[in-house]
């Protein structure tokens, strides 16, 4: 499981770099929304690995980054996801607060597989935004990766 998982990772750190360049290339000329919600994607990123490490959050869920901060911020969430990974045992149970509260616990592999998806759910409306503001985008898709 942990090799699927850093190739999963890797996919999801590399095409954020990609809608990154977007972002940074058309800045002026894009919404507020496009930028929130690709922080967002930044930001649930850093929650979820602190949940996992049983640490506060960096930042807060809808927080938005200057698009100039973003490669530094994506990196470094990567390497640290990277090192949970390396380090974690990915059955292991971690017991956590949502946003709102509430109490859940779910295994390490588990809240890893559903970062990625939360991510490529938000890169698809980031996308889409970008082909609606600036008529430009790619497809970010897992399989694309693959062939």
């Amino acid at each position: 499981m942990k090799p699927f998982l850093e190739d999963f990772f890797q996919y999801n750190e590399s095409s954020n770099d990609k809608l990154i360049l977007l972002l940074q290339k058309h800045g002026n000329k894009l919404s507020k929304n496009c930028l929130r919600v690709f922080s967002h994607i930044l930001n649930a990123q850093d929650i979820w690995n602190k949940r996992i490490l049983g640490i506060s959050q960096h930042y807060g869920i809808w927080e938005i980054h200057p698009s100039e901060s973003m490669n530094t911020i994506n990196r470094s969430l990567h390497q640290n996801t990277l090192d949970i990974l390396e380090k974690s045992d990915l059955n292991q149970i971690i017991s956590y607060k949502t946003t709102k509260g509430l109490d859940f616990s779910d295994a390490v592999q588990d809240i890893l597989i559903h970062m990625v998806n939360h991510s490529t759910y938000h890169r698809g409306q980031v996308t889409m935004m970008l082909r609606e503001e600036v008529d430009e985008a790619f497809a970010t898709d897992y399989i694309f990766r693959k062939r």
